[in-house]
């Protein structure tokens, strides 16, 4: 939160979360459970900021004012909760994909919200995958051309790598963050050494 301020002239604005899901739980009468391919929508959550947020008073203690990471939490979890209690039939998929994509591209082509991609593959058994030549030293993802924050179970399995992907301008600030250098570490993998 302290980056998009910063971005924004010392003024928090509204923000919206877009969290990848598996949709296939979802479809009326459901798929068969070897049916192949990616089927993944979005939970869209808006946190909307307060008016005085910071920045616009004079107010020098902004950090006061900052959300915590608790709340975006909760209301994430509350959006991901509602989804599963949503159920589409097999006519409706497409329309009700494309809706989803369509509200998180128009606000980003808007420029008026924040907007922040997150996917999570924790506790899917990557780890576990052998296509011949033995398990994974090590699990990544490729650089994504927008701004998104990728998890993933560290190797050893005692704890969650973030793959954050932003444009170069706020990355410095990014990795400067008090909250961010408070609960992160360098990865201890095989990989890191190089």
């Amino acid at each position: 939160m302290r980056v998009s301020r910063a971005k924004h002239g010392d003024s928090l604005r509204t923000s919206k979360a877009s969290h990848a899901i598996n949709f296939r739980p979802r479809i009326v009468p459901p798929l068969p459970p070897l049916s192949l391919g990616n089927l993944q929508s979005r939970v869209i959550t808006t946190f909307m900021a307060a008016a005085d947020s910071g920045g616009a008073g004079g107010n020098t203690e902004v950090d006061d004012k900052l959300p915590e990471l608790k709340d975006f939490v909760g209301l994430l979890m509350d959006s991901i909760t509602k989804s599963k209690e949503t159920f589409v039939s097999r006519e409706d998929v497409y329309p009700t994909l494309l809706r989803a994509n369509n509200e998180i591209h128009e606000a980003v082509e808007k420029g008026e919200v924040d907007v922040f991609m997150l996917s999570s593959l924790c506790r899917f058994p990557i780890y576990q995958v052998d296509f011949g030549w033995g398990k994974p030293v090590w699990v990544s993802r490729v650089h994504a051309p927008y701004e998104a924050t990728f998890l993933f179970d560290a190797e050893d399995g005692d704890g969650i790598e973030a793959w954050v992907s932003l444009n170069k301008r706020d990355m410095p600030l990014f990795l400067r963050d008090t909250d961010i250098l408070a609960f992160t570490s360098k990865p201890n993998h095989p990989m890191s050494k190089i």
